[in-house]
């Protein structure tokens, strides 16, 4: 629900899975963070150093004064209370994603932060010493049995200024960070700028070469490549190559960990997995190779591992060598090099850079310089969704916006809220709260807008479209609504009244109508459901009593009585306690991060009752909300601020749609955002609470690739999340770009068009359900709320509805529709280069095939693509700009233009 109200959210210094229940003890492994006394400072965020009263540590201990140099390991300190975490990471990244875990040092007490006084456990842990200039950016995990919390920096309390520095898509704007200064280099892991030492010692115990543990359907690092015939790399000369002759021809020595040619799979391993590692050298030049691998943390002078490399293809030119890297029975991620003999002469392979991947460099002496090969736990148990979901392509409406199709229900001059809600508002009434209707279609939302300014779009509009097949020749297949129901604001998240529709958006008669229009155009339709809070002036509340008119005659709400039956759903807090219109008893409600207008609920039994399990009194027939709606023909819901509904309520609920009044096909997807830590989506997506979630992370991967960034940060951010996922719910992942709480995909791109085709295309031939929200297929922009709330521009209407655009979109949600390889067919990547700003992968499904190359680049590039699972002489067509290829040697090698790409289908 990100900013839909009044202005942006409050910045947290803590983001929750699950905002649980005030707690009445402290027990580790009972599920339960108790996230409000977890404590960390960062000294270099603020220039003062929180210190424990009579203890002597700081919480981000570095070298004296706060200055952290590369010769200095710096410990990072939390609080929590005394007994409370079952265990603690750091996740840091210094170019690279890192984890490291934290260590319970003691048990103190301490009256901190004008807290009475109380016992804490100092739990630590420590990031190794870093290159000078290396900017280190962390957050803090912590556990308590399967409950994560994440620990992050506050903006505004612990001001971080980061300057200009660039930052990818791994980082988080609300990170704690260090700057290392000037000092030597350690070398103690191989993650760190190169040092010269003595030559390394294999591990005797490590020399057997691993054969490659198959891989199960699905698994996102699994390629299974076959050997290459032929280098698809920059070449050497090898004339004079000769065994034995104590000389390596090193120009052409080549490895690069970004192509699948030489590394198989190209992201991080899981439990059972093996990595092929290819090395290319000249034919018949060297007489040995070997691959160092160290676990992290291991001295450079004692590699973990060492493996032999065979020689698994020769062409007479070059030879590609191979070792199988299998995963170790840790957690811990491995580093690795080559180390190349020929008689006398010895030489080594080492990653080029200091990110740790991409192509390498040789050097005559030992350098400890090595490429990353990641380590992740296996996904957590698969699970059945809707069978409809992985092929949907879904339309987000905000239907105030789309399209006024009764011009009856545009009300006018419409007194809500409270007398002080909209103090600053700059509309119609103000300073009253007064909704009102903008006359021109076309004009910018009112700002700030508070949510009172509507255009008049209703379902009447959204009926009309059905019918004349707008949506059917786009090709959605799913229509998303935000909230319909009876609400006094614009956006509907302040619901007056669940089983009733917004009299501004038509009745439940105009409702059945619109679900048979879709029914019978092959539409399914979901609501968004809001079960955190309602509204202050609903049936529920009624807040200020006597300020406005009475829509509830005959039924006390909550702040109208002590004796309503609704007092007791809401939390008590101080809105409504004061003023001219107070509640009856000195009542009052807490708003939902502090909004009076939407009072947040109590998960009790009768607030289940209502929502989801039946037999409440305040229901219709004693049908529960969502029950009622799915009898009345939605395929589901869409639940807002999921992360700020327990795990209990989910739980609990699942049955009961999934078994009860609904289905299977039931649809359950929520709103999680709070960061892409993939633990914070994972602990939703599971067999016993939800079927998907909102994927802004892809949202954010896909900007950035868009932008230009590089293909690696979008390959690597992309499949290490996956590697974290259920794997039938990824393929039903929500995957959006723009909506009704962030700014919309053009304004993220400037406004470029070409760059926002570019997005779309990555969008619709990844797996996922790509959501188009309204507006989006025909140009529009927007920044934030609520810019990003304008209207559709229908030409009858007076707008200029950006046709090329809705013609790319068209074009490629059909390609989507008509192969279902690029719907619901596995992924892998072909391509990652840096360099030219290519980006390939391969999509396939039984017998069918398709191959998809990007470029965000700004030059026109030529890719050659390793598709050696492919027959000599295949045909592959490119259905989105024409023309055909032929698979040779083992390759593809095609033209793609400048931001843009091709979509190869066989």
């Amino acid at each position: 629900m990100r900013n839909k109200r009044f202005g942006g959210l409050l910045a947290l210094v803590l983001l929750v899975l699950a905002l649980l229940p005030t707690p009445k003890s402290v027990a580790a492994g009972d599920n339960n963070v108790h996230w409000d006394e977890l404590y960390h400072a960062a000294p270099n965020a603020n220039p003062r150093t929180e210190l424990v009263p009579g203890e002597s540590f700081s919480f981000q201990q570095g070298a004296s004064n706060g200055m952290i140099v590369s010769t200095t390991n710096v410990q990072i300190s939390i609080l929590a209370l005394a007994g409370d975490l079952t265990s603690a990471q750091i996740r840091y990244w210094n170019g690279s994603e890192q984890l490291v875990a934290m260590t319970k040092v003691k048990t103190l007490s301490a009256s901190f932060r004008n807290t009475a006084n109380t016992s804490y456990d100092l739990w630590r842990g420590t990031i190794p010493a870093q290159a000078a200039g290396t900017t280190v950016y962390y957050r803090v995990r912590v556990y308590d049995g399967s409950v994560l919390a994440l620990l992050k920096a506050q903006n505004g309390s612990y001001v971080n200024p980061r300057g200009q520095h660039v930052r990818g898509t791994n980082y988080d704007p609300d990170d704690y960070s260090f700057t290392v200064q000037s000092g030597t280099n350690p070398t103690a892991t191989p993650t760190i700028a190169p040092t010269a030492t003595s030559t390394p010692t294999p591990i005797a115990t490590a020399t057997k070469t691993p054969t490659v543990v198959a891989t199960p359907s699905r698994t996102p690092t699994a390629t299974n490549t076959p050997i290459p015939t032929v280098s698809a790399t920059p070449t050497g000369a090898c004339s004079g190559a000769a065994l034995g002759n104590n000389a390596i021809i090193s120009s052409a020595v080549y490895h690069d960990s970004t192509n699948s040619v030489y590394r198989d799979p190209l992201g991080s391993l899981q439990a059972g997995q093996s990595a092929s590692i290819r090395l290319r050298t000249c034919s018949n030049d060297v007489s040995a190779v070997s691959l160092s691998v160290w676990l992290t943390g291991a001295p450079y002078s004692q590699p973990s591992f060492n493996y032999p490399l065979s020689v698994v293809s020769n062409d007479g030119t070059y030879a590609i060598w191979q070792a199988s890297v299998p995963a170790p029975s840790t957690s811990s991620d491995q580093w690795y090099q080559f180390k190349l003999n020929d008689g006398a002469t010895l030489g080594y392979y080492v990653v080029a850079n200091t990110s740790n991947t991409g192509p390498g460099v040789w050097s005559a002496t030992a350098l400890d310089r090595s490429w990353k090969l990641g380590t992740v736990p296996a996904p957590p148990q698969d699970y059945a969704v809707p069978t409809w979901l992985q092929d949907a392509v879904i339309y987000q409406i905000f239907p105030d916006r789309f399209r006024d199709g009764d011009s009856t229900n545009n009300f006018n001059n419409v007194r809500v809220y409270g007398p002080n809600t909209c103090n600053g508002y700059s509309g119609a009434g103000a300073p009253n709260c007064v909704a009102s209707i903008h006359s021109n279609w076309n004009e910018t939302p009112t700002t700030p807008g508070y949510g009172i300014d509507f255009y008049g779009g209703d379902l009447q509009g959204i009926v009309d479209k059905i019918n004349a097949g707008y949506f059917n020749d786009l090709g959605v297949n799913v229509l998303y609504l935000n909230p319909i129901f009876d609400a006094s604001s614009n956006h509907g998240y302040d619901t007056n009244d669940y089983y009733g529709i917004n009299p501004r958006f038509g009745n439940l008669a105009k409702f059945d109508e619109m679900i048979a229009a879709a029914d019978a155009k092959g539409l399914k339709v979901i609501l968004d459901g809001v079960f955190n809070h309602a509204g202050m002036d609903s049936i529920y509340l009624q807040g200020y009593p006597g300020y406005k008119t009475d829509r509830w005659t005959g039924i006390n709400g909550a702040c109208e009585s002590a004796a309503s039956p609704y007092r007791s759903w809401f939390t008590q807090g101080s809105a409504g306690t004061s003023g001219a219109y107070p509640c009856a008893g000195s009542w009052g409600w807490k708003g939902w991060y502090g909004y009076e207008t939407i009072p947040e609920f109590i998960e009790n039994d009768p607030v289940k009752q209502f929502f989801y399990r039946d037999g409440s009194a305040q229901s219709p027939n004693g049908k529960s909300v969502t029950r009622f709606w799915l009898e009345r023909g939605i395929a589901g819901w869409r639940f807002d601020v999921a992360q700020d509904i327990t795990h209990a309520w989910w739980s609990d609920m699942r049955p009961y749609v999934k078994n009860g009044y609904g289905d299977s096909e039931s649809l359950l997807l929520g709103e999680v955002t709070g960061g892409c830590d993939w633990g914070l989506y994972r602990a939703y997506l599971n067999q016993n609470e939800l079927d998907s979630v909102m994927n802004y992370c892809f949202r954010d991967w896909a900007v950035s690739f868009a932008n230009g960034n590089a293909p690696s940060s979008f390959d690597s951010s992309y499949n290490a999340f996956r590697a974290q996922m259920p794997t039938t719910p990824w393929f039903g992942m929500m995957n959006l770009v723009s909506s009704h709480d962030s700014t919309r995909a053009l304004r993220l791109l400037n406004d470029d068009k070409a760059r926002m085709k570019l997005m779309v295309l990555l969008q619709m031939t990844l797996p996922g359900a790509p959501s188009v929200y309204y507006g989006d297929e025909v140009g529009v922009t927007g920044g934030g709320d609520p810019d990003n709330r304008r209207t559709y521009p229908w030409a009858d209407k007076g707008g200029s509805p950006d046709t090329a655009m809705y013609a790319h979109f068209k074009k490629l949600i059909g390609l989507r529709r008509t192969y279902a390889v690029l719907s619901s067919g596995d992924v892998a990547t072909l391509l990652v280069n840096d360099a030219s700003k290519l980006y390939g992968y391969r999509r396939w499904k039984g017998t069918q095939e398709a191959v998809v190359v990007l470029n965000n680049g700004t030059a026109n590039q030529s890719a050659t693509v390793n598709v050696s699972h492919l027959a000599n002489g295949t045909v592959l067509t490119d259905r989105l700009n024409g023309g055909s290829y032929t698979v040779s040697n083992g390759q593809l090698t095609v033209p793609v233009s400048a931001q843009s790409g091709v979509v190869l289908v066989k």
